[in-house]
């Protein structure tokens, strides 16, 4: 992140954010989501919408589903103007410590084949190709490939634990009741 730029803060979505958040994917997205589908996403109790955000813009967003005890990114997008800062990986961060605050035993998603910068962003995080979806992108006829991260365990809770946010991002107060207890083993056992 640049130096001149003002703290960016990590927060849950609210409806207020709608707009903005769909600013962000008309400009990244050929087929954005329609504003009920956004709006869904930020109010449902089975997600975890987060935005990234600096003084009063969005600058980034994301979000899971909870699905039993899987979280699927369902979401994720940074404004082109904003991009390769980090932010990305920022809010990716906060929706796997979400996902493991959820008790969720590991996290899966969707991603363009051919979007390398996204799937380099994902192998950091450990998540590898599970399988295929042909086609599964309807503006391009795309495929996509499925990927899974590996079983949240004591070992990959402490890798994920272990990362940094960027300089310059300030958790929100539900958010930072994310961050590890002192003892992983602690949290794990509960």
């Amino acid at each position: 992140m640049a130096a001149d730029h003002p703290p960016t803060e990590l927060r849950r979505a609210e409806p207020r954010d709608v707009g903005a958040i769909m600013e962000i994917d008309a400009a990244c997205y050929p087929q954005p989501w329609s504003r009920p589908t956004v709006l869904r996403e930020v109010t449902s109790e089975l997600r975890i919408h987060l935005v990234a955000q600096r003084r009063f813009d969005i600058v980034a967003h994301g979000s899971v589903a909870i699905l039993a005890d899987t979280a699927h990114v369902t979401t994720l997008a940074v404004h082109p103007d904003e991009q390769r800062q980090g932010l990305g990986r920022d809010v990716l961060l906060g929706l796997f410590r979400g996902a493991m605050a959820a008790r969720c035993t590991g996290l899966t998603l969707e991603v363009r084949a051919g979007n390398t910068a996204a799937l380099t962003l994902y192998r950091s995080f450990g998540l590898r190709p599970a399988g295929l979806r042909r086609g599964y992108y309807g503006d391009t006829g795309e495929d996509a490939l499925v990927l899974w991260s590996p079983e949240f365990d004591a070992d990959y809770r402490r890798r994920v634990h272990s990362l940094d946010y960027s300089a310059g991002i300030v958790l929100s107060s539900d958010l930072a009741r994310w961050e590890p207890p002192q003892r992983i083993e602690e949290e794990l056992a509960l």
